[in-house]
This record gives C-alpha cells, sequence and structure tokens, in this order.
C-alpha cells in the first residue's frame, strides 16, 4: 500500500507547542480585580488548600455574583395596580391611557357603537374598548377584559395594541404571564415602529441582562418618539439608555460602534445606523471576549503584559457572504477536521475574540467564503478531495497535490497574505487513504489589506472553493 507523501500528524509549526503556563494564585487574585469573577473563581479553587486567602476571594466572589443576578422587583407595582391604583402602571412600563369621559346620551350611544363594532371584529373598535375597560370609563374596570380586547387587536395587527398586551402578558396583568410570549408581542410592535414598545422591550432586555439589546432599543426608540411626546418621556428613554450602557462590556462596546442586531433592520434609519450595519449571519457578542475555541487559539500565551488586565477586541470590519451558496457534494458523511467559515461558531469567533494574534483552522464548504484576520494569524485552509494516480505514483512515488483535484492560488497584493508552507495530505481514514484525502495549506497574514484563495479544480471532480481574506490591524491592550 503507497503512504501519502505528508501527514497532517506530522505536520506542526513551532507556535502550536507552547506549554501551557501554570495558573498561579497571583493569577486568580488579578482575575478577581479585573472583575472577571468566571475565571477568578476557576483559578482560585486549585488553590484553596494551600492559600486561606483563595477561600476569602472565593467567598467575595459568591456574594458579589450574588447582588449581580439579583432582578428588579415588581410586585409593589403590581399590588397597586390590582387596588386600582393605576398610576402603578408607569413603575412597569409605557403603554397609551385614555383620560376621557363617557357620559350621557352622547356618551351611551358612542360606547353602545363601539362595543358594536367590537363584536363585529373591528381591529380598531376592539382597541378602544380595551382602553375604557382598562381605565374603567364607561364600563367597570376589567384587566382581563381589557386583556381579551388588547388581544384581539393585536393579533390583527395593531401596533398598540400588541405593545399594551405586552406589558399585561409580561406581569400578568388580567391573563396568564408568559414572558416569551411578551417578548415576541414587543417584538412585533417595534417592527411596526411603535417607540413605546421600544422602551418596554429594552427594559425586558435589561431585566435579563442582554444589555446591548436595552441600549439600542433605549437609543433607537428615543430616536423615534414623536417630537410632540412629553420630557417625561423622553428622559425614562435617556435614563434606560444610561443603565444599559454602564453594563456594557469592552467588547459589546466596540460591537456598537461597527454593528447593530439584525433582526431590528427594517426600522433602522440612516439617523440610527450612524455608518454601522446590521450583518444577517453575525449573532450579538457575549459579555467577554472569545480568547480559544477547538479551532482558534492563541500563538503565544504569554502575549499580554498581565494576562486578566482589560482586553480590546478585535473588532474587523464585516465581510459579505451569500449564506444561500451550494456546498460542495462531496463532503456530505464526511467529518471536517476543522468547522466551516459560515458556522455560528466560526463568525462569533473571529468577530468576538480578543487583539492576539491566533491559530485558526477552517474547511471550505462553499463556492464563496469570506473571513476577517488580523495581522499576525497563521491560518490552515483545508478541502476535501478525491486522490487519483499518475504516471510517476503507478511507479511507486509518493501521492501529493498532484494527485488532488486542485491547484492553490494565492492572490495577495503587496505581500499582505503569504505562504511559506508546502500542502499537506491527510488522510480520512486507513481504508480510504489511497482514494481521498483533506488538503490543507498554512497561510499567515502579515499586513493590512484583501487576499484570496483560490482552491482551483484541476479534474471534473473538483469544486472550485475561493476564500476572500480581511486582513486588519488589531488594537493592542493598554
Amino acid at each position: 500500500m503507497k503512504r501519502l507523501f505528508l501527514f497532517c500528524c506530522l505536520f506542526c509549526l513551532p507556535a502550536y507547542a507552547v506549554e501551557q503556563p501554570k495558573d498561579t494564585f497571583d493569577d486568580g487574585a488579578n482575575a478577581f480585580a479585573a472583575g472577571n469573577y468566571d475565571e477568578a473563581e476557576r483559578i482560585l479553587k486549585l488553590h484553596v488548600k494551600e492559600q486561606p486567602s483563595a477561600v476569602y476571594l472565593l467567598r467575595l466572589i459568591n456574594a458579589l455574583k450574588k447582588k449581580n443576578t439579583s432582578a428588579p422587583s415588581y410586585a409593589a407595582a403590581l399590588e397597586k395596580l390590582n387596588k386600582g391604583d393605576l398610576s402603578a402602571f408607569a413603575a412597569l412600563g409605557i403603554i397609551p391611557r385614555y383620560h376621557a369621559e363617557i357620559s350621557g346620551i352622547a356618551g351611551s350611544m358612542y360606547l353602545n357603537t363601539l362595543v358594536g363594532n367590537a363584536k363585529r371584529g373591528y381591529t380598531d373598535a376592539r382597541y378602544k374598548l380595551a382602553l375604557l375597560y382598562q381605565e374603567g370609563i364607561g364600563v367597570p374596570r376589567s384587566f382581563k377584559t381589557a386583556a381579551e380586547n388588547f388581544k384581539a387587536a393585536a393579533e390583527k395587527g395593531h401596533l398598540n395594541a400588541l405593545n399594551s398586551i405586552g406589558l399585561y402578558t409580561r406581569f400578568g396583568i388580567g391573563t396568564k404571564a408568559d414572558e416569551a410570549a411578551a417578548e415576541k408581542y414587543f417584538k412585533q410592535a417595534v417592527l411596526l415602529n411603535n417607540p413605546y414598545a421600544f422602551y418596554n422591550l429594552a427594559r425586558y432586555y435589561l431585566d435579563k441582562k442582554d444589555y446591548v439589546q436595552a441600549f439600542v432599543l433605549a437609543d433607537v426608540g428615543r430616536n423615534h418618539l414623536d417630537k410632540s411626546v412629553d420630557a417625561k418621556t423622553v428622559r425614562r428613554f435617556t435614563d434606560l439608555r444610561k443603565k444599559a450602557n454602564k453594563k456594557l462590556t469592552p467588547l459589546q462596546k466596540a460591537y456598537l460602534t461597527r454593528f447593530l442586531p439584525f433582526w431590528l433592520s427594517s426600522v433602522l434609519t440612516k439617523d440610527d445606523l450612524n455608518g454601522r450595519i446590521y450583518p444577517q449571519k453575525l449573532p450579538l457578542p457575549p459579555a467577554a471576549m472569545i480568547r480559544e475555541t477547538t479551532f482558534l487559539f492563541p500563538l503565544k500565551r504569554d502575549a499580554f503584559d498581565g494576562k486578566y488586565k482589560t482586553f480590546f477586541p478585535f473588532m474587523p470590519a464585516w465581510v459579505p457572504f451569500d449564506i444561500n451558496q451550494p456546498t460542495n457534494p462531496a463532503l456530505q458523511g464526511k467529518n471536517p477536521t476543522a468547522p466551516f467559515p459560515e458556522s455560528d461558531e466560526v463568525i462569533r469567533a473571529l468577530y468576538f475574540r480578543a487583539a492576539n494574534p491566533s491559530t485558526i483552522h477552517l474547511t471550505l464548504d462553499k463556492p464563496e467564503s469570506a473571513i476577517p484576520v488580523m495581522t499576525g494569524d497563521v491560518f490552515e485552509i483545508i478541502v476535501y478531495t478525491k486522490l487519483h494516480e499518475t504516471e510517476t505514483t503507478l511507479k511507486g512515488a509518493h501521492k501529493y497535490i498532484e494527485n488532488t483535484d486542485y491547484k492553490i492560488v494565492l492572490e495577495s497584493a503587496d505581500g499582505a497574505l503569504i505562504t511559506d508552507y508546502k500542502p499537506v495530505l491527510t488522510p480520512l481514514s486507513i481504508e480510504t487513504r489511497d482514494s481521498e484525502t483533506w488538503l490543507s495549506q498554512v497561510f499567515e497574514a502579515k499586513k493590512p489589506g484583501i487576499a484570496r484563495i483560490r482552491f482551483v479544480p484541476t479534474s471534473p471532480d473538483g469544486f472550485a472553493h475561493t476564500l476572500t481574506v480581511q486582513i486588519s490591524n488589531g488594537k493592542l491592550p493598554q
């Protein structure tokens, strides 16, 4: 049985073989001082036996975590509301109120007409009738009946009814409490550009510690308020925005300088965007930067002076790609050695990572892919290929790239991306080592620019792959 020219297990870069540093008690104390409590807790647990101070710090961490997870209480406001104090609505959120009187013959005629139209299923009539039951004007106050009418109008797409039933449903006012349903109602109202729903959903996300969305909704909702709105209402949006902003991490703030959540795209104006974009595949950023995954890890673990101080993220510009492209059919049933560039885990890691040159391993599956990297990154790009005999291998020579379906072409102006490494063939299995393989090559990002790596088919079995690489300078920690 002929052997392959090279095996992946024999291939490595010196930078990969970095000895793992031992986490010391001082590392744990530094992590605690930086407010990185999860990391501090992990390290300090390793030193509880020999270091009494570790036990003390762990107790502090536990107390701080409990304090930080305490949610606001709305019980007092709900109690007042159920006793008839409708001003308590203001403590729960913002919904329209109705204050006009309905009395006399004219009032009775209006009410009869409204009830009749509501029974006929007129959306606006159901909403107005809900307001009357909410306030107890012309009819006995009934949050249950109000909720039923708000819901009926909301199901027909009434934007104010969607916002009101969202608040009712979130807090169980006249209906069963259901936060997931409330979030859905608020989102529908937001996408109809209801600014009060922006506020209510922002408060919901603030309570859930989703500070990015809370900030964006409060910020955008304030922009979308009618100019006739009173200053007190505007101030509520401003205060909510400030509360969310205080909770944003450096990574989240970096995200908000370039991106906004995609689901809001239909209601965002140029003023809201202020030069930002909303890429469809980009998830919301986590609180902490991603420093290591199964396919991305630092070239040097001592790259920072004081590794638990505040780090700045590498926040690249979005590299667009078509998410609806066909996939190489030959990959069906195969187990790639690294994830695809379009996968959520890769996108999350490449856009929410620390500013630290890393090694990256990716498998291509689409005709056109794109990734952002930073200067100093070293990455391996992998494709699947069948193996073919040539005149030389039939005489006993080792199989190499000439036996695959590809030639590899690097297009990089001014040497932004280089490769000093030879292609590598890695067998999928012992049984198929002479018929199929993973073909890979390593590249190094040297300076800012755009480069393209092409896997050009040399046989009918080849599936063309082009990877666009956008290289940017990473921001160094301060």
